[in-house]
């Protein structure tokens, strides 16, 4: 799985120009003692981008900045849910992970339970699933 992290700008211009559809999701924080409809919501937006197919297949990128600065602590059965249902899917759903500014270490210790993972930054140049090689040093 991927993360890109960094600028949001960047990560949605990368995933533009890379000529790949995909659907764009913001898994906000929910508070354990509040209801939980984000795999509804997930499920409810991605066929309305279809026009109402049954379900959606392929490319979704998951804004997760919402639960990038969080303790321990504040990490939650909704959190795991979410990935669960990811996970669930992962014949139909590619999905990769956006965060504004910095993964930390604690979000990407949560992820790691569910996925083998990979941060790209844009801003500093980092492409991913690309197959481009890049010459370092001179040419004389």
């Amino acid at each position: 799985m991927i993360i890109i992290q960094g600028s949001y700008e960047q990560a949605i211009n990368y995933l533009n120009s890379s000529g790949e559809s995909y659907f764009e999701f913001v898994l906000p924080y929910v508070k354990q003692d509040n209801p939980f409809k984000e795999i509804d919501r997930f499920l409810w937006e991605s066929k309305h981008i279809l026009r109402f197919k049954n379900e959606y297949i392929g490319n979704t990128a998951i804004e997760l900045s919402a639960w990038n600065d969080l303790e321990p602590c504040e990490f939650n059965e909704y959190f795991d849910a979410f990935m669960y249902f990811l996970r669930s899917k992962h014949d139909k759903l590619q999905p990769l992970f956006i965060i504004r500014g910095k993964c930390s270490s604690v979000l990407f210790e949560k992820l790691s339970k569910h996925f083998e993972l990979h941060v790209y930054d844009p801003d500093k140049g980092e492409i991913p699933f690309s197959d481009k090689k890049v010459a370092i040093g001179f040419r004389s």
